[in-house]
């Protein structure tokens, strides 16, 4: 050891005084040293030695340790291996104005309160594990494991988010609104299967495609009772990157989209309620109505990242055969979105979250608009048109503070109109104020 030896030379160097003929050079016979002398000087050598090995240890340890914004990290000796563990917790308001309020309860919640594992390995096998104890409930939100054979060619299997909306497939901490836009309804949260994906050309194009169970709109299942399953696909391209201009590289256009078979039973009907921007039902199916066959659905998507603006857009169509009793019947939802923003303090805006550069931190004012229409053929027999709504148009507009990269705080107004829903006329229009303070060790 290098630093072993520098201090033994220094022990050596120092039997000898300066200025002495030893020190200067000179060939002079040295006197003999008694044996009972050597004794303390082996043992401070050995002192010595113990002491650079725990302090090389020491380092060696902290080389493999890391804390930061993007949680903590444990390396092994060689490298090959990572475990990342990071929290993130998410506090919400949420507060009705208008003729809503005396009907809805404003609240405090934890809307997220997750562990995030991630296990990397060799640069070839990676493992997520993501345990949700918000909303009063314990859930994994994500479980599966990934191989990557090639940057073209990955495989996972797990519970993840099927490859279909373009928000919905973005990060849950990153999304610039404090709950998802009303397309969003219409696609699964999660689901559990296999599927392949990966990118070629440097980004130029993405893909992914995979068996799941099957989850209806909005669900997020644990569990599959039936032997039918869903194929889910996404084809996502930046056509305009390889012409190199910066201005460019982040926009993308793609689809996305799912079909396969459910059959409903009493105990799992296999069909979905939907929720407005501010969390309340407003589309609900009868109790007696159950899936009845194949599902299939549609999202095509894009966004443009520029600088410190940003706009995004998709459409979503679901279209679910379901059956109440001897009728049956194929019906449709479909709806869109528009959603924008920009960072007034000048930093880049990214599909995958901003990072503030300076020390007063990042802010970002975002906008969206949105619709979603249900089939007429649902009212009466499959829904009650005095409980659920055949349509819902909303916009929203919301100013986030990213105080540091780990550290977010979030205004949101929702505005919320709505075609039918009521015993006379349409259902009570919806105003919300939401916030959020959301952390991530």
């Amino acid at each position: 050891m290098d630093m072993i030896a520098l201090v033994y030379c220094a022990v050596v160097a120092g039997a000898a005084p300066l200025g002495s003929d030893a020190a200067a050079g000179s060939t002079v016979m040295a006197e003999p040293v008694a044996v009972a002398d050597e004794a303390p000087q082996a043992a401070a050598l050995e002192d010595l030695e113990t002491r650079i090995v725990a302090l090389e240890e020491a380092r060696r340890i902290g080389d493999s340790v890391t804390a930061g914004e993007k949680g903590f990290a444990i390396r092994s000796a060689d490298g090959a291996w990572r475990l990342g563990l990071r929290g993130v917790l998410q506090l919400d308001t949420r507060e009705y104005l208008g003729r809503c309020a005396p009907v809805f309860v404003d609240t405090f919640f934890l809307k997220q309160a997750r562990m995030v594992w991630d296990v990397q390995g060799y640069d070839r096998v990676s493992l997520k594990f993501v345990p949700d104890f918000g909303n009063g409930k314990a859930v994994i939100i994500d479980a599966y494991a990934e191989g990557r054979l090639r940057p073209e060619l990955r495989v996972k299997a797990g519970k993840s988010k099927p490859p279909i909306a373009l928000e919905r497939l973005q990060g849950d901490a990153v999304v610039a609104f404090t709950e998802r836009g009303v397309t969003q309804i219409l696609t699964p949260s999660r689901d559990i299967g296999y599927s392949l994906l990966g990118t070629v050309g440097g980004g130029l194009l993405s893909y992914e495609a995979g068996i799941y169970n099957g989850a209806a709109d909005g669900d997020s299942p644990d569990a599959d009772t039936a032997e039918r399953k869903e194929f889910a696909g996404r084809i996502f391209a930046h056509p305009l990157r390889a012409l190199g201009v910066r201005a460019l590289n982040a926009l993308g256009v793609g689809v996305g989209g799912s079909i396969g078979d459910r059959v409903g039973s009493t105990a799992a009907p296999g069909v979905a309620s939907y929720k407005t921007p501010a969390q309340q039902t407003m589309f609900s199916y009868r109790s007696t109505v159950l899936a009845d066959g194949e599902q299939a659905r549609v999202a095509p998507q894009g966004y443009w990242y520029a600088g410190p603006a940003w706009v995004l857009g998709e459409f979503v169509r679901s279209v679910q055969r379901v059956r109440v009793g001897s009728s049956r019947a194929t019906l449709t939802a479909g709806g869109w979105q528009a959603a924008g923003g920009v960072v007034v303090t000048g930093e880049a805006a990214s599909y995958d979250g901003l990072a503030p550069a300076g020390r007063c931190g990042a802010v970002e004012v975002a906008g969206r608009f949105g619709q979603v229409e249900f089939d007429s053929k649902a009212f009466p027999v499959y829904a009650d048109p005095a409980a659920s709504v055949r349509a819902i148009r909303s916009w929203g507009a919301d100013v986030n503070w990213w105080v540091r990269k780990a550290v977010r705080l979030s205004l949101e107004y929702d505005d919320s109109k709505f075609l039918g829903g009521a015993t006379r006329g349409r259902r009570t229009r919806e105003q919300a104020v939401l916030t959020r303070v959301q952390v991530i060790l």
